[in-house]
């Protein structure tokens, strides 16, 4: 969950438990998700953060105050293997089906009496038009969307996706 709010997810229960509105929301939105995951777990190796409680909380230690006072650094190598930029998108998003999209989630917001962005949000939107989602499981990998706005909204976006990409 926090290397999630690190990149920026839109995923539902983030924005349930407000942590979209942390100032360290998305301060690592440039940083593939698995890259976050290994500086977590390095900073934890090397004793900057523990995890405590029932629940797997991260918690600063004693070791990472100079770190944070900006009077020592930390460097981590990383694996050659691991990617720590995300990569760009394999292929352009459809201009016209994100058109269609936004409009669609114009009419279920005024619907709904919502703002659109409830519904999904613009980057939710971008990533259906790239990776083209035409399967329940596909639409859930889209970022933002989960079981209940599969259940809501799922249908109708996937309608508009399979008849855009057929024409």
């Amino acid at each position: 969950l926090v290397a999630e709010v690190l990149k920026g997810s839109e995923d539902e229960r983030i924005e349930k438990l407000r942590f979209n509105e942390l100032s360290t929301y998305g301060i690592m939105r440039e940083t593939s998700l698995s890259g976050i995951r290994f500086i977590i777990d390095k900073l934890e190796e090397l004793g900057y953060i523990e995890q405590s409680g029932d629940y797997p909380v991260l918690k600063l230690t004693a070791k990472s105050k100079p770190v944070l006072y900006g009077r020592e650094t930390v460097s981590i190598k990383k694996p050659k293997k691991l990617k720590l930029q995300k990569t760009a998108p394999s292929k352009p998003a459809d201009e016209g089906l994100l058109k269609k999209l936004k409009l669609l989630r114009l009419e279920i917001a005024k619907e709904k009496n919502v703002p659109a962005y409830i519904i999904f949000t613009d980057k939710s939107l971008t990533e259906m038009s790239e990776k083209l989602p035409t399967t329940p499981e596909e639409f859930l990998s889209i970022s933002g969307v989960g079981q209940n706005k599969l259940q809501n909204y799922g249908e109708a976006f996937l309608e508009l996706i399979i008849k855009e990409t057929k024409s």
